[in-house]
């Protein structure tokens, strides 16, 4: 009785809603509710992510993927373990508007060691990337393709399919092909930008957590301190 009652009550207000949306015409106002998940399940198959580890609002990690202890996952990146495995290391970073998965190459897994920094917009396809390596901004590893610990392809590289890119190698150019053999110190900064992109998820795992309230406060907060006075209770 109190369901159906309930019903009736939701729908005459949806209906109310309308009708009033209807008269404002042009000058109506919609918010809209986005229905993105960052973890998503497919085929009853969910992701993971681990201790410490941060995820994105706005990314998207579906199936099959597993995200380390402190690795990171930034906004607007997507990670695809419906065909094929994903792994991504402890520490390890996958930038904003990157995507990493299988893309058309049987199963084939991706794996991503630790204090891997795979940069913005970067592509990796069914490759595997060892420990400590890095993939540019915008570069392309392709399928089956192997990074080795202490490598780094460039900014903008296609590395082609299959190919590998030995230890402490720097790979550019599309198709990229090696450039140059890394120092010493660009091979320990690896570490230390992975280390770095770690740190600074503290902020935003901070400020993603507060509620709409919290949030009121602070902004109460930060007006009174700022001398201006609080916005005025709408007359109607």
């Amino acid at each position: 009785m109190l369901r159906a009652v309930g019903r009736a009550l939701r729908d005459t207000a949806s209906a109310m809603s309308r009708l009033g949306l209807s008269l404002e015409g042009e000058a109506a106002v919609v918010d809209k509710v986005s229905r993105h998940r960052r973890m998503m399940a497919v085929n009853e198959v969910a992701p993971t992510a681990g201790n410490n580890s941060f995820v994105a609002p706005s990314a998207a990690v579906i199936g099959a993927v597993e995200v380390g202890d402190a690795a990171s996952v930034w906004y607007n990146a997507v990670v695809r373990g419906d065909a094929g495995k994903v792994t991504i290391g402890k520490g390890s970073s996958i930038g904003h508007n990157a995507v990493v998965g299988n893309f058309g190459h049987s199963d084939a897994d991706v794996v991503i060691g630790e204090s891997v920094v795979v940069g913005p917009g970067a592509v990796v396809n069914a490759a595997t990337l060892h420990d400590e390596c890095a993939i540019g901004a915008g570069a392309t590893v392709g399928a089956g393709a192997i990074v080795e610990t202490h490598a780094v392809v460039a900014d903008g590289a296609t590395v082609p399919a299959n190919a590998v890119v030995r230890k402490g190698e720097y790979w550019e150019g599309n198709p990229a092909t090696m450039a140059r053999q890394l120092s010493q110190a660009e091979r320990a900064a690896i570490a230390t930008s992975a280390s770095s992109l770690h740190a600074a998820t503290a902020a935003h795992h901070a400020e993603h957590d507060k509620t709409p309230a919290q949030r009121e406060e602070e902004k109460l907060r930060a007006m009174t301190e700022a001398g201006v006075d609080a916005e005025p209770e709408p007359l109607y």
